[in-house]
């Protein structure tokens, strides 16, 4: 019994979504059963509507290359400024270092206080500058800014994915983040990107 009045409820409840299935044009009458029906019919997913679901990389090793850039010439402005003679400064493409080529090693302890008072995010690369010779210094990003500037360019584009979504105004949107760089968007009713 309790089945059978549960049935009844549901299927009760589904009216107007079974009525949009039939006729998408319709408009209420005034019969007297219909001011005892529902209005609102069940908003269907991307499984049951149709839709576009698109799955999105960005990328992130090059927003992430752009901030070790701006940086870089950061440390050039400061050099500068405080009268540091350098021959060069360099962030190489293929690595995430910035590589500072003093012209003489006095300035050595100076820079490198300057890195731990006023560039936190970056630590001296011992092993690194070793190699490269008495006059470098290499220092290279700290994993969790690596990990924030990556996380904050996923989140920005989703930001920029989202607004221009809704200029369009389409409804039940979801974009999602998914891992560490793409983002799933599914547009549920939308045949046509």
């Amino acid at each position: 019994v309790i089945v059978i009045i549960l049935s009844l409820a549901c299927l009760y409840y589904l009216i107007p979504t079974i009525r949009g299935f039939i006729d998408p044009h319709y408009k209420k009458g005034t019969t007297w059963f219909e001011n005892y029906v529902p209005e609102k019919a069940i908003k269907l997913g991307l499984d049951l509507q149709g839709g576009i679901h698109l799955v999105l990389g960005v990328d992130t090793e090059k927003a992430f290359s752009q901030e070790g850039e701006k940086y870089a010439t950061l440390l050039k402005d400061y050099l500068r400024d405080q009268k540091i003679p350098t021959k060069k400064i360099e962030k190489p493409i293929t690595r995430d270092l910035i590589v500072v080529e003093l012209e003489n090693e006095v300035d050595r302890d100076k820079l490198l206080g300057f890195i731990k008072d006023r560039f936190s995010i970056f630590k001296y690369d011992a092993l690194e500058s070793g190699r490269l010779g008495e006059n470098f210094v290499a220092i290279s990003p700290d994993e969790r800014w690596e990990k924030q500037v990556k996380g904050h360019a996923v989140e920005q584009a989703i930001e920029t994915i989202r607004n221009r979504i809704d200029e369009f105004g389409v409804a039940e949107t979801s974009i999602q983040r998914q891992g560490t760089n793409r983002i799933v968007i599914q547009l549920p009713g939308v045949k046509d990107p």
